[in-house]
């Protein structure tokens, strides 16, 4: 609990994956793991460690409310990639200021990108 107080999550995973092998029944390994994934964006392996808490102390609230919000996060996320299109993509990143191509007008006399003027026509 204290890699996840100071926020090394990295290390509480670890520690907690040491825990749960050698004890497989130990509740704590699995909530503190699932606690150090989540905070990591990992929801679908926190939910894995949150059902395992589930399943191991039923009546435990907390881990029942943990369990809940991995799932909201986890269909939030599917949510979000679903309705991710190029449509809904910024245009930034769509768009390619190398592809414009403007058709020069034979009475244009100003400057140009490359440089100097446009060569006066008769018109």
């Amino acid at each position: 609990m204290a890699y996840i107080k100071v926020e090394n999550y990295g290390l509480a995973i670890q520690d907690a994956t040491k825990a749960i092998e050698s004890d497989p029944s130990y509740a704590k390994g699995y909530y503190r793991r699932g606690t150090a994934e989540f905070a990591l964006d990992r929801a679908k392996a926190a939910r894995k460690d949150f059902r395992q808490v589930v399943k191991l102390k039923p009546k435990d609230r907390d881990a029942r409310a943990r369990l809940a919000a991995c799932d909201r996060a986890v269909k939030e996320k599917a949510f979000a990639a679903a309705i991710q299109s190029e449509e809904t993509a910024p245009l930034s990143d769509t768009y390619d200021p190398n592809a414009l191509t403007v058709e020069g007008s034979p009475s244009y006399d100003g400057p140009h990108p490359a440089g100097g003027v446009a060569p006066m026509t008769e018109g």
